[in-house]
């Protein structure tokens, strides 16, 4: 039987060689690979929006990627294309007269990774999202609910689109 100093002793050593193969680096960190990607995160130019949601999809993926603006002589473009549709849901109502309805927006967003050069579509990927939203009697508040639900999945939306952005320029 070891004594217990001999024990905590072992321990820390079987610590140590476990961890010792083990490597920490942050997800968007400073390392070789990371700047590499960031790098080519930061050189792609995003289509210009035609739309209100397609503005706000496109703003937060610009920001995502670390862009302040469009650069010319880019390795990559992305051609970004959004579309927005309402339906309802639940209607909820007292004695037969509707007094609320919710209502489900849902966001769809094309990203076409394309080498400027020759055109070719490197690749394309679509991702949907979806946002609830209240709808009343009162016309400012839905309007308003559906901006708001609007923004909220621009925001979802642009971050999946993100993260696909990422992977395929890691891949290539």
């Amino acid at each position: 039987m070891m004594p217990n100093r001999a024990k905590s002793a072992v321990t820390v050593v079987a610590a140590l060689v476990a961890l010792s193969g083990c490597t920490v680096q942050p997800l968007y960190g400073t390392g070789p690979d990371a700047t590499t990607a960031q790098g080519n995160a930061s050189s792609i130019t995003v289509s210009e929006a035609k739309n209100r949601i397609t503005q706000q999809v496109r703003n937060h993926l610009v920001y995502r990627l670390g862009r302040q603006g469009a650069a010319s002589g880019n390795p990559r473009d992305v051609a970004l294309t959004v579309s927005a549709d309402v339906k309802g849901v639940l209607t909820v109502g007292a004695d037969g007269v509707s007094n609320t309805s919710v209502r489900q927006l849902e966001m769809t967003g094309t990203v076409s990774l394309v080498d400027p050069q020759t055109d070719a579509v490197l690749s394309r990927d679509t991702r949907t999202t979806t946002a609830s939203f209240d709808a009343t009697g009162q016309e400012f508040a839905n309007d308003r609910a559906r901006i708001d639900a609007e923004n909220r999945a621009a925001r979802e939306l642009a971050e999946q689109l993100f993260v696909i952005l990422r992977v395929r320029l890691a891949a290539s």
